[in-house]
């Protein structure tokens, strides 16, 4: 029997966007945050220039790993255009880690995020979210008091204060993970 389930957003917490972004030309050093991205642009990229070994931070495929050999479920749970993402998860190699089933990819998280937890709940026991944005989070645990949030403070987002709102954790990287959830 598995352990739970382990939400990832995608951008900012297993894909590195600022490291894109820079490789782009379009990093703003003082606000990373731009447009969305679409399939219609990473068709128009070359990757092997970018250096696709570099757009999932460092540490994410050996905690993906130890997760997985623990006995935990995960899914990533993003937002975007839905065949943009799907076209990064792809191109980083994730899709081999993620079935497709537990790639959950949605225009609009905050919409999709009560509805989804509602579907998870009687299948898992113990659920935690990881995200870069506290309002998500914030999102998750009114509809699921009993999930645990993960804050991970990297990107724009995480510095956001939301109002009423404080994650369970607060980490700099996916190995602070490994500590916390064991």
């Amino acid at each position: 029997m598995k352990l739970g389930l382990i939400l990832f957003d995608f951008d900012r917490v297993l894909f590195d966007t600022g490291y894109l972004l820079k490789k782009l030309g379009l990093y703003r050093k003082r606000d990373e945050r731009v447009g969305g991205f679409t399939l219609r642009q990473a068709q128009k990229i070359n990757w092997q220039k970018i250096g696709i070994e570099n757009l999932i931070y460092p540490e994410v495929k050996q905690v993906l790993s130890y997760f997985s050999h623990h006995d935990w479920d995960m899914a990533i749970f993003s937002e975007g255009e839905v065949a943009g993402q799907r076209f990064k998860i792809k191109i980083t190699g994730l899709d081999k880690i993620f079935l497709k089933q537990f790639q959950l990819v949605y225009r609009n998280k905050k919409i999709a995020l009560p509805r989804l937890l509602k579907e998870l709940k009687p299948r898992w026991g113990q659920i935690w979210i990881v995200d870069d944005k506290p309002e998500i989070l914030k999102i998750a645990k009114k509809v699921l008091p009993t999930i645990k949030t993960v804050l991970v403070c990297r990107g724009p987002w995480w510095q956001v204060k939301v109002s009423g709102f404080a994650p369970d954790f607060k980490i700099k990287n996916l190995n602070d993970l490994r500590r916390i959830i064991g």
